[in-house]
């Protein structure tokens, strides 16, 4: 019953409403969200907007308790288990605060209260009635100061500043705080203070100083500040970093009172001299390294850019950094070629995969280089993206010319022993399989069993020509001519398949018309021979194919196997045989990649040069 003054209403229906408006406008006015909970159908009830004059969403519906609960912060869930006590009859009344979720997924500061009103038989709450009060700006001010009380008590903590008052017309100094009792140091406290101190200052550091000092007096500075070395009581040395500020001076203008402060720095000079080794040390490194040391920057172009080099980019491109880059960077100095792998593997770098590559570049004169390039990437520690990019280049040059070298001189003496084994020691053999059967064919009819004996001497020496043959083939087992290369990698894939009935495929191509090169053939050959016995010994693959496809600028050697992959050979992404692979393709003006195809298995991938044309083609 509603009372307006002291007269009722005459009308209890219009009195009725005009109590249901003033309760509506009292709890509009409280800016409080007052909230019925029917605890069996987890259903609630709000007696007004609150919920939407925050942006928050009410959860009313089946399974309030729950939804609200999604939208509670993770961190704050713990502190919300007074509810569940609540529920259980285990307490008579629940409060918390914690953080909800807006609906537009801000976060605000809530504060709830709840009581239970009714019971069922066994005493457990069946209906719930309490309020949720905005606390953002509360609870976010109070945080704000408790983080800001942290900081004045780090900053006292962790200053480790020795605080002193000098009265410079008497000579006495008072210390604010223990700074020196905790470093060891005497404090000269009291009287005749300067000339106390000065007992423990470093020799080498006190002519600085008094001058200083003398500057303060006669008022030609107000302020100074200095490094010193100063002795302790056991006998070792600190350095310290002394500020001051005349506060005071006398009639005729000179310093009576200079307050100010001391901090140990020992550890920042132990540091400074320890980089300034490091640095040396460096340099001495850098000068040794055939090669460069940089660092890349991202640059706007979504790339990187190189931001710093050693003297060593000199000697590798012939010019400076700052003409490197007025010439156009990597791209000016880098093959058109690898244009597109030198942005997958800027990219790759920038996604913070560190890599190891070779390329082969171009100086000012025009003459090729190798480079073996490492390259780390570094995080930046506020956002996490990579904002530098240390590397080593090292310049190959003659290593990859000695190699080629010594490769050309083997294969050089690989083809004389061929040549030896097939017209040598292999027509000196047929020449005595052919007298041997000649001597049995005139034996035959008078000494039967010496004709026999003869026969298999004879079979012995024809599998002698067979061996040698094969040692022929295998130390040269490709030629110049038109079409070898095909010719030897089918006759190859003819020996892998028949011990193993293995599936094996050979696509050349236009290749079959082209005359390529023996060493080139030979390195191409030794590359399908080991992806070969990579794929069988470690792949266990059942099919192999091998493409050959001509290109006008660049041409591709394929080898694709069904095997395991080359994540299950973990152990040969490092052996020997890889690295072989690379090495020859490396001799060959070409570059080696290993990839995983989608359908599985391992797919090895060659490009190379062919300096010559189709013997067919027409200018």
């Amino acid at each position: 019953m509603i009372f307006t003054g002291t007269q009722r209403s005459a009308d209890p229906a219009s009195e009725a409403g005009r109590g249901n408006t003033l309760f509506n406008a009292v709890l509009w006015g409280t800016k409080v969200g007052f909230w019925d909970l029917d605890v069996n159908r987890d259903r609630i009830h709000w007696w007004n907007d609150w919920c939407a004059s925050l942006n928050l969403d009410p959860c009313e519906g089946p399974h309030h308790v729950q939804r609200w609960d999604d939208h509670i912060h993770p961190q704050d869930i713990v502190g919300t288990r007074s509810y569940t006590a609540l529920i259980k009859g285990q307490a008579n009344f629940y409060e918390a605060e914690y953080r909800l979720r807006a609906l537009c997924g801000s976060w605000r500061w809530v504060l709830s209260r709840g009581r239970a009103i009714e019971t069922d038989a066994q005493g457990r709450p069946s209906r719930v009635v309490g309020v949720t009060i905005d606390i953002d700006q509360r609870k976010r001010a109070e945080l704000a100061l408790r983080e800001s009380e942290a900081r004045v008590e780090l900053a006292v903590w962790g200053g480790d500043l020795g605080v002193w008052d000098w009265d410079m017309v008497h000579d006495r100094v008072e210390w604010l705080n223990n700074w020196c009792a905790t470093i060891g140091l005497d404090d000269a406290s009291g009287p005749e203070h300067r000339a106390r101190w000065n007992v423990a200052i470093h020799p080498d550091d006190r002519a600085h100083i008094d001058a200083v000092d003398r500057a303060c007096r006669t008022g030609s500075q107000s302020a100074y500040e200095y490094e010193y070395r100063c002795c302790k009581k056991n006998g070792d040395w600190l350095w310290l970093a002394e500020r001051g500020r005349v506060v005071g001076r006398t009639p005729d203008g000179g310093a009576a009172r200079i307050t100010g402060v001391c901090m140990n720095i020992t550890a920042r000079k132990q540091q400074e001299r320890a980089l300034a080794e490091n640095q040396e040390r460096y340099q001495a490194v850098v000068q040794k390294v055939p090669g460069y040391v940089f660092e890349l920057r991202p640059s706007p172009d979504g790339l990187a850019a190189i931001a710093w080099a050693s003297e060593g980019l000199k000697h590798v491109f012939g010019c400076d950094l700052e003409e490197y880059r007025r010439r156009g960077g990597w791209r000016a100095f880098w093959r058109t070629e690898d244009h597109a792998r030198v942005r997958e593997n800027l990219q790759q770098l920038l996604r913070g995969q560190a890599s190891e590559c070779q390329w082969q570049v171009r100086d000012t004169r025009g003459r090729l280089r190798w480079l073996h390039v490492f390259y780390k990437p570094f995080n930046n520690q506020s956002d996490g993206l990579i904002d530098t990019i240390f590397g080593v280049a090292h310049d190959i040059t003659d290593r990859v010319e000695l190699e080629r070298k010594f490769l050309e001189a083997a294969n050089r003496e690989q083809q004389r022993i061929a040549r030896d084994l097939h017209d040598g020691l292999g027509q000196e053999l047929t020449g005595i399989a052919l007298l041997l059967q000649s001597l049995a064919t005139r034996l035959r009819a008078v000494a039967p069993r010496e004709t026999k004996d003869l026969a298999y001497a004879t079979s012995l020496v024809n599998e002698a020509i067979e061996t040698t043959r094969s040692l022929a083939y295998g130390l040269a087992p490709v030629s110049a001519d038109p079409g070898a290369l095909p010719a030897a990698l089918r006759a190859l894939a003819q020996v892998a398949r028949k011990p193993r009935q293995l599936k094996i495929t050979v696509r050349a191509g236009a290749l079959s018309r082209i005359a390529v090169p023996t060493e080139l053939a030979t390195h191409l050959y030794r590359i399908v021979q080991e992806a070969i016995t990579n794929a069988v010994r470690h792949g266990h693959a059942r099919r192999i194919e091998i493409r050959l496809a001509v290109g006008a600028h660049r041409s591709t050697l394929t080898v694709t196997d069904d095997g395991c992959g080359i994540e299950d050979t973990a152990e040969q992404a490092q052996g020997m045989g890889l690295r072989t692979m690379a090495h020859r393709a490396r001799m060959i003006d070409g570059e080696l990649r290993i990839q995983q195809p989608r359908q599985g298995g391992t797919r090895v991938v060659c490009g190379f040069r062919i300096p010559v044309q189709p013997l067919n083609s027409r200018p």
